[in-house]
């Protein structure tokens, strides 16, 4: 079941974030798949919308539902690596502190927010003059695989050849 936390920070006045929507116990709750699947049609909308009129406007962006893992990190790191290891090596300790595997967590933090990646694709698209959206594809991924190529034989190729 999904529990709405109180966010508001009364030191400051404020909430500690825009984009915090509730939490759950697993990512298999129901209130959690029904937002995945009400953000995935908004984006179908929004991408069907922007491909027709052949325009991004600045006031509506594809919005992206992420999740963040929380539970008590000490006790996961010393389940993964055990007592003495963390004992003998005391930074590996804290070694979760960053990310905490999905295995180890008690709840997950659900965030909504803008999907900066793909309102920029679908303007650097429309900004091509690229009618075919498709073929468009095809050649930005030819211009990565050549990038790719040309970075590898600048690392692979011996200097002073």
């Amino acid at each position: 079941m999904a529990i709405i936390k109180n966010v508001y920070d009364s030191d400051t006045g404020s909430t500690r974030s825009n984009t915090y929507r509730f939490t759950v116990e697993n990512l298999l709750d129901p209130m959690f798949l029904s937002l995945v699947k009400l953000n995935k049609d908004q984006n179908k909308v929004w991408r069907r919308n922007v491909i027709r009129a052949r325009q991004v406007n600045e006031l509506y962006y594809p919005h992206k539902v992420t999740s963040m893992t929380r539970g008590p990190r000490v006790d996961a790191a010393i389940q993964k690596y055990g007592k003495k290891y963390i004992k003998d090596n005391p930074r590996m300790r804290r070694v979760f502190d960053q990310n905490l595997p999905t295995e180890f967590a008690t709840s997950f933090d659900i965030y909504v927010m803008k999907d900066h990646i793909q309102f920029r694709k679908m303007k650097e698209w429309i900004d091509s003059n690229i009618r075919d959206r498709k073929n468009w594809l095809k050649i930005e991924k030819s211009k990565r695989d050549i990038d790719n190529i040309e970075y590898y034989d600048q690392i692979l190729t011996p200097s002073g050849v």
